[in-house]
């Protein structure tokens, strides 16, 4: 927490997972991206993309669904198998991998529940991603804008029964 308070904007590349939205959005504290959507308004992102390319675009396809894994470590351990499989024993990796489940990191959600219940950590990621968080706030709230306009625009235009 301490090297990246005192470090700018993309900083290093091998900590790129904790670059702050903003500074993808920001230079020199001035706009450069005037779309932005929350991941929960997927479909409306498809239909940004859709309208503004001509190619439809399906945000639920998954290029490889055997690779597709909502668990990023497992995906990384599976794209790295044919170098470690070499290089260890099954047991090796059978114990790798009981590790990694007994410290939640084969879930990681339940690590990242945990580390939301430490209250220096909770305080850093409200203060160091504030920006961010508003900045999620503001697309879901144009997202819902969105889709009420929609819901309105179709229910006006809807046949009588």
């Amino acid at each position: 927490m301490r090297w990246l308070v005192g470090k700018g904007p993309f900083c290093e590349a091998k900590f790129i997972h904790f670059a702050r939205q903003r500074d993808f959005l920001f230079l020199d504290d001035r706009e450069i991206v005037a779309n932005v959507y929350a991941l929960e308004d997927m479909s409306g992102f498809a239909a940004a993309m859709t309208r503004s390319t001509g190619v439809d675009f399906d945000p639920g396809r998954r290029e490889n669904v055997n690779f597709a894994s909502s668990n990023r470590l497992l995906s990384v351990l599976h794209a790295a198998k044919p170098i470690y499989a070499r290089l260890t024993t099954w047991d090796q990796r059978q114990a790798v991998l009981k590790q990694l489940n007994r410290w939640n990191l084969a879930s990681p959600d339940q690590l990242y529940a945990a580390l939301r219940e430490t209250p220096k950590i909770r305080a850093f990621v409200q203060d160091y991603y504030a920006e961010d968080f508003a900045i999620h706030a503001a697309a879901k709230a144009r997202g819902a804008a969105r889709a009420r306009a929609i819901d309105v625009s179709l229910s006006t235009h809807a046949s009588p029964p």
